[in-house]
């Protein structure tokens, strides 16, 4: 078996209404899908960034005529590349797309090729509570976003704070926290937007709350300040920016302990290739490694496979698992899955784990169609 063929897409849709969190705003979504095809005919899809069409013909001078079985080699000659030849989320949709080829060749899904799922339903938890543009009625529109993913069934939630002022977005954390009531999660996330200063305020006030974690409180630079804040609170911080955009960084993260969660997704993390290593350093230090997912439902599908295999956070007899970010913000290229069958939430906020060969569930090529630009 070889690889024939390699396409890539780059999919864009405009938003009818924009939202915004601290460091960025949302007027359009976009992202990046690889499509590799293979001498028998066996056509392997991956997730990507929206820059991966940039990167095609590379791709290709690494993985035409190559064995797609070979997902370690390939691994190796990607990376060896170096950041100016391939970033590490194309290395990482080039692995997605390779173990989907690996499964349908042999009739089974990713998490068999991956050792064999641990479990097959994974939790989730919704991630919500942007700000609207423009600014207005901002607490309705707030309650507008959270009150139907609590009727859907989501037994936790993630939301932003850092892009208003402090006494606003701890009115906007309380109304959430009174909306879900004491049986649901909440985690908070300032996507680096605070100030060192600013965040031992918000740590404090956060404790009290009993919130799941601190998602991205600083600058992803300044480890030291991460650092602080770990060992000052008893508020886990986590750090997804330096997991998915400077493996480096990460890395020091995690030598550090200076974050008890980080969340490189599946295709910043570089593949499943990239997530074993990732699962071995963060074991040694005692580090909740659990990916972020921020965009379709391919990217979502792909990750679950991941977070079949992936061990409990204890030994506990009851099973422990890292739960599946799921986005709920406006998303056309999610709400007009990218999927034939689009994934569906259980009544109870888990999800089951496709067990069809590959990923599991086919791709709707008119959709890729419909969004490529």
């Amino acid at each position: 078996m070889k690889i024939v063929d390699i396409k890539t897409y780059t999919l864009q849709t405009k938003l009818d209404g924009p939202f915004e969190w601290p460091t960025g705003r949302a007027y359009g979504r976009s992202c990046g899908v690889i499509k590799i095809t293979t001498d028998d005919g066996i056509v392997g899809w991956g997730p990507g960034p929206d820059n991966i069409a940039g990167y095609e013909e590379k791709v290709k001078g690494v993985l035409l005529g190559r064995n797609p079985e070979h997902t370690w080699a390939i691994a190796r000659d990607l990376k060896l590349g170096g950041w100016g030849f391939t970033s590490k989320a194309v290395q990482g949709a080039v692995d997605v797309a390779l173990y989907d080829i690996r499964g349908k060749a042999v009739g089974k899904p990713i998490h068999d090729i991956l050792g064999g799922a641990l479990r097959h339903k994974i939790p989730t938890y919704s991630c919500v509570g942007y700000y609207p543009v423009p600014n207005e009625n901002e607490m309705e529109w707030l309650r507008s976003e959270v009150q139907p993913r609590i009727d859907k069934g989501f037994k936790a939630f993630k939301m932003k704070t850092g892009g208003r002022d402090f006494a606003f977005d701890l009115e906007r954390v309380d109304m959430v926290l009174d909306m879900i009531g004491p049986d649901r999660r909440l985690a908070i996330d300032a996507t680096t937007g605070y100030t060192y200063a600013e965040a031992r305020i918000v740590c404090h006030e956060m404790e009290k709350r009993n919130i799941s974690w601190f998602e991205d409180p600083i600058p992803m630079e300044d480890i030291h300040g991460y650092k602080r804040l770990s060992d000052e609170f008893r508020l886990p911080i986590s750090a997804h920016y330096a997991g998915d955009f400077n493996p480096d960084l990460c890395d020091e993260v995690i030598r550090m302990r200076a974050a008890s969660i980080v969340h490189p997704s599946i295709e910043g993390g570089g593949g499943y290739s990239g997530a074993f290593p990732m699962m071995g350093k963060t074991a040694l230090q005692g580090i909740i490694y659990e990916p972020s997912c921020w965009s379709t439902h391919l990217h979502m599908l792909a990750t679950l496979h991941l977070l079949a295999i992936m061990p409990p956070l204890t030994l506990h007899m009851r099973d422990r698992p890292v739960s599946l970010e799921w986005d709920s913000t406006l998303n056309p290229l999610r709400s007009d899955s990218l999927l034939k069958t689009p994934l569906a939430l259980n009544d109870e906020g888990t999800i089951d784990l496709p067990m069809e060969p590959g990923l599991g569930i086919d791709i709707d090529e008119a959709k890729i169609e419909k969004y490529a630009v």
